[in-house]
């Protein structure tokens, strides 16, 4: 049985439901955007996306960790300014469409009518959740990381949801009047598997595994669904297609990525144990300041959103068990396997590497809400409303944070304070520069010898 949602007629409550989530979400994320100065790692940021376009994509690779992708759309973004405001407003984007696209899986996951609570929720706590909200207003290539993976996990909903559809062939490349055979949704959703996977591939050197968390269970859908014909063997051709498209695009990248696996761990300072599997599951669990979370606010408060999570996945498997598959192998697979790669090869297991996490795991807190409602919505409020209370309270502590980054700003007033002509400012080690060269050219004194 097809549960996807198929009428083409405007549905007016999920449209007022996103505008909700988008216009929170956004909110939120503008307070203070410009208040705390940069960070060493957003003046880096910077500094790449300052550079030639051909430093950027042959030289930065060989010492940065990161595809130059970012660097390369905040090097177009600097035309709107370089002050701090307009330099976050780009994540900050990335991270109100994320919290978008996370209500929209849930909504396009079950029929319409059975998932506007499991949406609000997870579109709401998505918006509010401290951790995304960080990474939201961080010069920093990890919200448009989660927003890449936001759009793959779309289309990989819809297609798991909409099996039959998802074996028109052509990859749906046609229109009918009759809406069960019409291919234009089915057509969105491979695209969004496209774009989304490319364009996580060349957002992080991890976009490979959080591919393959959404990839493979979808591809083992589709083929139990070919073999027990509740689709046409058009769906697996359809999936080797966009398959050899998303490679294709990351081929240029594959021997930098070779490269840098050989040289970073000669230096890499992380290194992985119990204490930063616990910090790192605790930013997710918790709603506290990303990295604060302590043991006992993890015991405290991670068993709430643990509890949805479970009760989402059984919840899922009894209404759509490929949903719920592919829903639980996304939040599964790459913490373990990053734990892996730590363990074996280098460090990658770190809350921001992890940050696309968010998106399935948003998702399963609003369908573990969704299933308490369905069963008795007495039940469903006092939870709803200790939700919204931890979530609102680590917000507000989050956004009313004093001294929240480097104080750089401060660092370069002293300087500038003090400087006098002919004096030398040594800047040990040397990227330090890239902060105090930031603020130090608002001073009166027009050039410094750093």
């Amino acid at each position: 049985m097809n549960l996807g949602r198929d009428s083409r007629v405007p549905d007016w409550t999920s449209i007022a439901g996103l505008a909700v989530v988008v216009a929170v979400a956004l909110g939120i994320r503008l307070y203070r955007l410009g208040y705390d100065p940069l960070c060493l790692d957003e003046a880096w940021s910077l500094w790449f996306a300052q550079q030639s376009w051909i430093y950027l994509w042959t030289e930065v690779p060989t010492f940065d960790t990161h595809p130059p992708t970012f660097y390369s759309l905040l090097k177009l973004w600097t035309i709107l300014g370089v002050d701090e405001f307009s330099l976050r407003l780009l994540p900050t984007i990335f991270g109100t469409a994320s919290a978008g696209i996370t209500y929209l899986i849930c909504r396009i996951a079950l029929p319409r009518g059975t998932s506007l609570i499991a949406g609000l929720t997870a579109g709401l706590f998505a918006a509010a959740h401290p951790l995304q909200i960080h990474y939201s207003q961080e010069i920093r290539e990890y919200s448009m990381f989660a927003f890449a993976y936001a759009v793959l996990l779309a289309g990989c909903v819809w297609l798991a949801a909409n099996i039959r559809q998802a074996g028109l062939p052509w990859w749906g490349a046609r229109w009918s009047a009759d809406p069960a055979n019409d291919g234009s949704k089915a057509s969105l959703a491979w695209l969004a598997v496209v774009v989304g996977g490319s364009f996580c591939l060349w957002s992080s050197n991890t976009g490979a595994i959080f591919l393959t968390s959404s990839g493979l269970p979808l591809a083992a859908i589709t083929l139990r669904s070919v073999w027990r014909r509740e689709t046409s063997s058009w769906a697996i051709y359809n999936g080797i297609g966009c398959a050899f498209v998303v490679l294709l695009s990351w081929a240029p990248w594959i021997p930098i990525l070779t490269h840098q696996v050989g040289i970073i761990p000669e230096d890499f300072w992380l290194r992985l144990d119990i204490r930063r599997i616990l910090r790192t599951a605790g930013d997710f669990l918790t709603f506290s300041f990303p990295g604060d979370a302590r043991l006992t606010s993890l015991l405290l408060y991670g068993f709430l959103p643990c509890g949805l999570v479970s009760l989402a996945i059984v919840y899922l498997i009894r209404q759509l068990s490929r949903v719920g598959l592919l829903l639980a192998t996304s939040l599964l697979f790459p913490p373990l396997v990053s734990i892996v790669v730590s363990l074996v090869l280098q460090p990658i297991f770190l809350t921001r590497a992890l940050l696309a996490v968010a998106v399935p795991f948003s998702v399963l807190i609003g369908f573990g809400i969704q299933s308490i409602w369905d069963f008795k919505r007495t039940a469903a409020m006092p939870v709803m409303v200790a939700l919204a209370m931890m979530t609102g309270i680590g917000a507000w502590n989050y956004a009313t944070a004093e001294n929240a980054t480097e104080p750089w700003r401060d660092v370069a007033q002293v300087i500038a304070d003090d400087y006098k002509d002919g004096d030398v400012i040594l800047a040990l080690p040397n990227f330090l520069e890239f902060p105090l060269r930031y603020y130090l050219q608002d001073s009166p004194q027009t050039h410094y010898h750093i």
